[in-house]
């Protein structure tokens, strides 16, 4: 159990407590992401996914026709690309 700071009146209540018990103004104890907080997971998956698409392109480049190397490096560059799409979208929604 932690003490808080009611956000209206700034009495000092519980944070298991659904409203203040000076002015009622009622306690959201619904998580909020800061961007420091989902910052750091989603720029390391957004810099995996990057790493991916350059590895993948330099594979692609320096394999000859449809080889196997072609269709790896091919499919690097795709997930990487996902990788990244999928990051962005997740940071657009914990924040917005």
């Amino acid at each position: 159990m932690a003490i808080i700071k009611c956000g209206e009146c700034g009495t000092k209540i519980s944070d298991k407590a659904k409203v203040c018990i000076k002015c009622g103004n009622p306690i959201s104890n619904k998580k909020i992401y800061t961007t420091q907080e989902t910052g750091k997971k989603l720029k390391l998956s957004k810099l995996i996914s990057i790493i991916l698409v350059i590895v993948g392109i330099v594979i692609t480049t320096n394999s000859d026709g449809l080889s196997s190397n072609n269709v790896m490096g091919i499919t690097i560059t795709l997930i990487g690309i996902m990788g990244y799409i999928i990051s962005r979208v997740l940071i657009w929604w914990r924040h917005s």
